[in-house]
């Protein structure tokens, strides 16, 4: 184990100890060693529609400059490449004492490797006192120190923290001994080449190469489906009412929403809350539009612009959700019930609830799973708190109800396979339809950069906000891993259904059928090395005959 229990790695050459292959994706696929050329060789697999990382420790041999070169192999024996490959340095930073584990906030500093960046000296820290700086602009800034707009007291201001990653991969400034992470994340393509596409990564120390390997990235001879379970996220974000830009979970610059948009979809998110209140005409219009055009979707909204409070008159808020509805052009609107409401203050919304259901709008409601059966019936959607449960599920289908989790746990745990694991085939094991956690980002306290600023609760965050875009976290590379796990098994399952139309008792679908029956009721799975069974099996079905299908 290395220095972060959340990763398994591998000594691949001990004559060559420079460079060990992790893998926060599989760090069960095998790795072969090859003496051509003295390189090292790693195997990725990816579908033709899929993001695939792969993470590189490296030990520094002295002082200096290390860079790293990634490029298509173009010798006699290789071929290149068609893929696309984004490179970037996994850093640490100090965080408050529960890092890895918990949201919850507890006294102390713990390093921990979270951060994934182009320029890896964008964080620097003090191991003496156990800070964070963060260069903003052409100086470091004591992030405890950074100071708050205020008039918005949980936005930092762009303006004097011009806060924003590089364009490029920076050169790491080494310590002799110094391990660093890189982490490499491959995108698929439908005309790449199947079965050998090949990249040669160096390891240069002031220019001098002192390690290679050699990596294979072996495309699937198939496109994966959508996922059966719909991921869906908590997003906060809402369009600023002024020109200069924040850095913030509340307030955001067109731009910002842009590239938040794209990150959230690039991660297997495909719905989010809408906090964007309909009272300001233009700014909600707006923000439908960049919606609308992100790929994310906009056929339902999950209106949180004005959030139902107990024991106040509702007038208000019919008039406000009416207006969201017709900004919303024609978009089925959900709204979100008194949030976490419990025993009786469930009962007094129901005669609500029914009126806005003769609206035409639908309602969503978050809380505790002991209360599903208040639930149940009443809402549309239930987003139960803690670990799935199959009878929650059941009690919520038997009334036409749908039900997603949520804090299981909530964003902002720096550990990549919990996420995977709880957020993945967990969920399709217990018969939920969808997932909608807590949150993209949240401000604890008043500045998100700030681990130590609130007394109860950390920050909830899987993208750090910057001045023109986001700065990802490790644990949200193990999110969309999740949702990739369940595209491979829609995958699977749509062509299981095609193989049953055309072929009957076979032995080979009896043992598919089988052999998922009992993945279905596993008590712990190895999402790993399921998901290359999955592959494996996909690609029979194809050599068989059966299509994906969109």
């Amino acid at each position: 184990m290395g220095a972060f229990v959340f990763f398994l790695f591998f000594i691949v050459k001990p004559c060559l100890v420079n460079a060990t292959i992790l893998s926060v994706i599989d760090p069960t696929s095998e790795i072969d060693l090859t003496q051509n050329h003295q390189r090292r060789f790693a195997v990725v697999e990816i579908a033709q529609n899929e993001q695939e990382g792969l993470l590189i420790a490296y030990k520094a041999r002295k002082k200096s400059a290390l860079t790293v070169t990634v490029t298509p192999s173009t010798s006699d024996y290789l071929v290149d490449s068609t893929h696309r490959v984004d490179a970037r340095w996994l850093i640490p930073w100090y965080q408050a004492q529960l890092a890895g584990k918990s949201v919850w906030k507890k006294q102390g500093r713990k390093l921990v490797k979270e951060l994934l960046v182009k320029n890896p000296h964008l964080i620097k820290i003090d191991e003496s006192l156990k800070k964070n700086y963060v260069l903003a602009g052409e100086q470091y800034v004591d992030i405890s120190k950074i100071k708050t707009d205020a008039s918005r007291v949980t936005s930092i201001h762009a303006q004097y923290y011009p806060i924003q990653d590089s364009s490029t991969l920076l050169p790491y400034q080494v310590n002799e001994n110094q391990r660093v992470d890189l982490y490499l994340l491959f995108e698929g393509h439908h005309d790449a080449k199947q079965g050998g596409n090949f990249y040669v990564i160096h390891f240069r120390e002031n220019g001098i190469i002192t390690d290679s390997l050699t990596l294979k990235v072996n495309v699937l001879p198939f496109m994966l489906r959508n996922s059966m379970v719909t991921h869906a996220i908590y997003y906060r974000g809402k369009l600023t009412d002024k020109h200069s830009s924040y850095l913030s979970s509340e307030w955001k610059t067109e731009q910002q929403i842009k590239a938040e948009f794209s990150n959230l979809r690039a991660h297997g998110i495909t719905q989010v809350t809408t906090y964007q209140g309909s009272q300001h005409r233009f700014r909600y219009r707006k923000y439908f539009e960049l919606l609308e055009s992100s790929g994310l979707t906009s056929d339902f909204v999950f209106y949180l612009g004005k959030m139902l409070q107990p024991n106040v008159n509702t007038r208000p808020y019919t008039e406000n959700y009416l207006k969201a509805k017709e900004l919303s052009k024609g978009a089925k609107v959900y709204i979100y019930a008194i949030d976490e409401a419990q025993g009786d203050s469930i009962d007094r919304q129901y005669t609500y609830w029914e009126e806005l259901k003769n609206e035409g709008f639908g309602i969503i409601a978050a809380g505790r799973k002991e209360y599903v059966e208040k639930m149940a019936g009443h809402v549309d959607i239930f987003v139960a708190a803690y670990e799935p449960e199959v009878t929650v599920a059941k009690a919520m289908h038997n009334s036409a109800g749908k039900i997603y989790v949520y804090a299981n746990p909530q964003a902002g745990v720096e550990n990549p396979l919990i996420y995977r694991k709880n957020y993945g085939f967990l969920l399709w094991q217990n018969d939920y339809d969808g997932a909608m956690t807590y949150a993209y980002q949240h401000t604890e306290g008043y500045n998100i950069w700030d681990d130590f600023d609130s007394e109860q609760y950390r920050d909830h965050v899987f993208a750090y906000p910057t001045v023109d875009g986001v700065i990802d976290t490790i644990a949200w590379e193990g999110y969309r891993e999740a949702v990739d796990d369940l595209r491979y098994l829609a995958t699977f399952q749509q062509l299981m259904e095609d193989f049953t139309d055309k072929v009957d008792n076979t032995a080979a679908h009896l043992e598919y059928r089988h052999w998922l029956a009992k993945l279905k009721k596993a008590k712990s799975i190895d999402s790993f090395a399921v998901r290359k069974e999955l592959a494996k099996k996909i690609e029979a079905l194809i050599i068989k005959g059966m299509k994906v299908n969109d």
